[in-house]
C-alpha cells in the first residue's frame, strides 16, 4: 500500500472521568458546567448513585476530542468551583484513536486502509469481534475477506474488538482493552465534509489497563508508550504465486502476534508470510509524539 496517498493523525476520541460531589446535585447540573458538544448537543452524564429525584454525588462523563490538558483542567476546575469535589476528578477510560485520511478524498482509500487495518494489526483486542451499526444485523462474525470489505465500504458498521461497556444480558463484561475500526464520516450524527473523511482505529484503555488515572499522570504522560497496540504487518515481499493467494484467502487477523509452529521445528511468532510495516508503524509513531506534544500546548 502507497501510505504517501495519506495523511496521518492521532487524537484522543474521549476521556472518561468520574467524580464525587461534597453535596448532593443532578446530573443536569454538572452536564451545564461541561458545555455543549462541538455538535451543539449536551454532553452526556451519568449519575451512579441517584436517589429521589435525580439527584446524587457520583458522577461519571466523558470529554470529547480532547485537544489539550490545559483546557481538560479547566473543565474540571469550573465542575469544582461550583460542586466541591470530595477527591480529585479520577479517569476511568481513555479512548486514543489513529486516523488515516486520504489526501485525494478518495473513498476506496479509506475502503482499503480499513481492511488493511484490520487484517495485519499485531496486537488485536482478545474479546469476541463482530461488526455493529445501523442498516444491517449485528452478529458475531467478521465475515470474510470480501464482505468484510464492503461492510466497511458501506460505512454502515463499525467493527468491535472487546466490549467496552458492560452488556449484562449478552453476557458480556467491560474488557480493560478493546478497539474500533471505521471510516469516519460523521460526527456524532452530524455529516461530514469529504475533506474530513477518514479511516479510524480506535483503542480504549480502562480498568487494570488504564495508562493513567488523574490529571497529574495525564500531564505527564508519553502516548508513544502505547505505539505496541498500533503497529501492523504486511505481506512478504516476493512472495510465490500460491503464498499469495493464500494471504488474499486468509479471513482472520494474519497479522496478529501468536504463537506459530514452524515446520521445521519451535514456534514463531508471527505468520511467515508476513513482516513488519515499518512505514506504517513510524507513521503512527509520528502520530503519537505529535499528540503528546498538542496536548501540552
Amino acid at each position: 500500500m502507497d501510505y504517501s496517498k495519506y495523511r496521518f493523525s492521532a487524537v484522543i476520541d474521549f476521556i472518561e472521568f468520574e467524580i464525587e460531589t461534597s453535596k448532593h446535585t443532578n446530573f443536569q447540573t454538572v452536564q451545564g458546567r461541561l458545555g455543549l458538544s462541538p455538535q451543539g448537543r449536551p454532553r452526556y452524564v451519568h449519575g451512579l448513585d441517584e436517589g429521589p429525584g435525580g439527584a446524587a454525588t457520583r458522577f461519571r462523563f466523558r470529554l470529547y476530542d480532547v485537544e489539550s490538558w490545559t483546557d481538560v483542567q479547566a473543565t474540571l476546575d469550573s465542575i469544582a468551583a461550583r460542586h466541591p469535589l470530595v477527591f480529585e476528578p479520577h479517569i476511568t477510560a481513555v479512548e486514543v484513536a489513529f486516523d488515516a485520511y486520504s489526501k485525494a478524498n478518495d473513498p476506496e482509500e479509506l475502503t482499503d486502509m480499513a481492511a488493511t487495518l484490520y487484517r495485519f494489526h499485531t496486537r488485536p483486542p482478545p474479546g469476541i469481534e463482530r461488526f455493529a451499526g445501523k442498516d444491517a444485523h449485528s452478529g458475531e462474525d467478521t465475515g470474510t475477506v470480501r464482505s468484510r470489505r464492503l461492510i466497511f465500504a458501506s460505512r454502515s458498521k463499525t467493527l468491535y474488538a472487546g466490549n467496552q461497556h458492560d452488556a449484562p444480558l449478552k453476557g458480556r463484561k467491560a474488557e480493560p482493552y478493546c478497539a474500533r475500526i471505521y471510516v469516519k464520516v460523521t460526527n456524532d450524527g452530524t455529516p461530514l465534509p469529504s475533506s474530513e473523511h477518514r479511516t479510524r482505529f480506535e483503542i480504549t484503555r480502562q480498568l487494570e489497563a488504564l495508562p493513567f488515572i488523574n490529571m497529574v499522570g495525564a500531564v505527564a504522560f508519553d502516548f508513544t508508550s502505547l505505539a505496541e497496540w498500533f503497529k501492523w504487518r504486511r505481506p512478504r515481499p516476493g512472495l510465490n504465486k500460491l503464498d499469495r493467494v493464500l494471504i488474499e484467502a486468509y479471513s482472520g487477523r494474519i497479522g496478529q502476534r501468536e504463537k506459530r509452529n514452524r515446520r521445521e521445528g519451535g514456534t514463531r511468532m508471527h505468520s511467515r508470510l508476513t513482516v513488519a510495516d515499518t512505514a506504517l508503524n513510524r507513521h503512527s509513531y509520528d502520530a503519537l509524539r505529535s499528540l503528546t506534544k498538542r496536548l501540552g500546548t
